[in-house]
C-alpha cells in the first residue's frame, strides 16, 4: 500500500467514491459504465463538416452523458483518467484500423478543443486539456497488452482559445454556434510554435498527426471552426474524436471499431 492509500481510504469513508457514470458505490467508474466508454469509435456525419473524419467513444447517453457532466459540473478530475484512457485506445483503434491518417513514425499532437476561460475557472481549470493530457499519459506508456501507441511521441498543445465575447453553446443551434465563434476563436502563437517545435526536435523533416479532443460533438460547428483555423496555420488537423456525440446522424451506424484484446 502506498502511502497516499491511507489517506484515499479515509477520504472514502468520509466522502465515499461513486460511479461517474451510474452513482454505484465504492468505485469512480464501474465495469459496465466503463464499458459504455470503451465500446467505440463510432464514426459521425456532423451537421457542419468539419472536412476531417469524425469519431466518438458513443452517443451522449448511458454512462456517457453522467461521466462528462461530472468532470464538467461536480469536480470529478479523477474520471479524467479512464476517460482519457478510453480515448488513447480509440486513437489505437483507429490506427490498427487504417482510418487515422498518419505517420505512424511521427510525432501526436492531442489539440483540446477551446473552452471558455469563464468556464474554465468556474469548473477548477479545463477539463478538455485535463482528459487530454490523460490521453497523452496513456498514449506515452509502453505498451503493456493494449492497442495503442505506447512509448510514442506524444504531447498536448493547447493552442486554441476564445475570446471573453463568447457565449455558452448549450442550446445554440447550427447556426447560431458558427455565429458565436465568428471572429472569436484564437490561435495562441506562442502554444503553436512550441507545438511545432516540439514536434521538429522529435521528428527533424516529418509532419506532425494532429488529433483535435473535445467532450461532446453536437453539430460540429465548434470542430468546423477549430479545424479550419488550424488549417491556416498550417496545422492540418488529421481526426476529431470526442467521448460522446449529441448529433443526431451517423455514418454506417452500424460501423464501430470495437476494443481489441491482445
Amino acid at each position: 500500500m502506498g502511502a497516499a492509500d491511507p489517506v484515499l481510504a479515509l477520504l472514502d469513508l468520509v466522502l465515499p467514491r461513486t460511479c461517474g457514470g451510474c452513482r454505484m458505490p465504492g468505485t469512480p467508474l464501474c465495469p459496465r459504465c466503463r464499458g459504455h466508454l470503451e465500446a467505440g469509435p463510432i464514426r459521425l456525419a456532423p451537421r457542419v463538416d468539419p472536412g476531417v473524419p469524425c469519431w466518438a467513444l458513443g452517443d451522449y447517453s448511458e454512462g456517457r452523458r453522467a461521466t462528462v457532466l461530472a468532470i464538467k459540473e461536480h469536480g470529478r478530475r479523477d474520471l479524467c483518467r479512464p476517460v482519457g484512457s478510453a480515448l488513447a485506445g480509440a486513437i489505437g483503434r483507429l490506427r490498427v484500423a487504417g482510418d487515422l491518417d498518419e505517420d505512424l513514425a511521427g510525432p501526436l499532437l492531442i489539440v483540446p478543443a477551446p473552452t471558455r476561460a469563464v468556464a474554465a475557472r468556474r469548473r477548477g481549470g479545463d477539463p478538455v486539456v485535463a482528459i487530454c493530457r490523460a490521453v497523452a499519459a496513456e498514449l506515452g506508456r509502453p505498451p503493456r497488452h493494449r492497442v495503442g501507441r505506447g512509448g510514442a511521441s506524444v504531447a498536448v498543445a493547447p493552442i486554441l482559445s476564445l475570446d471573453r465575447g463568447a457565449h455558452d453553446s448549450v442550446g445554440l443551434t447550427a447556426a447560431q454556434r458558427r455565429a458565436n465563434l465568428a471572429g472569436r476563436l484564437r490561435i495562441r502563437a506562442r502554444e503553436a510554435r512550441r507545438a511545432i517545435d516540439w514536434s521538429r526536435q522529435r521528428a527533424p523533416g516529418m509532419d506532425p498527426t494532429i488529433v483535435l479532443i473535445d467532450d461532446v460533438l453536437t453539430t460540429g460547428a465548434t470542430a468546423s471552426e477549430s479545424v479550419a483555423l488550424l488549417h491556416d496555420s498550417n496545422l492540418p488537423v488529421g481526426a476529431v474524436l470526442v467521448v460522446a456525440s449529441g448529433a443526431r446522424r451517423r455514418v454506417d451506424p452500424e460501423r464501430s471499431i470495437r476494443p481489441t484484446r491482445w
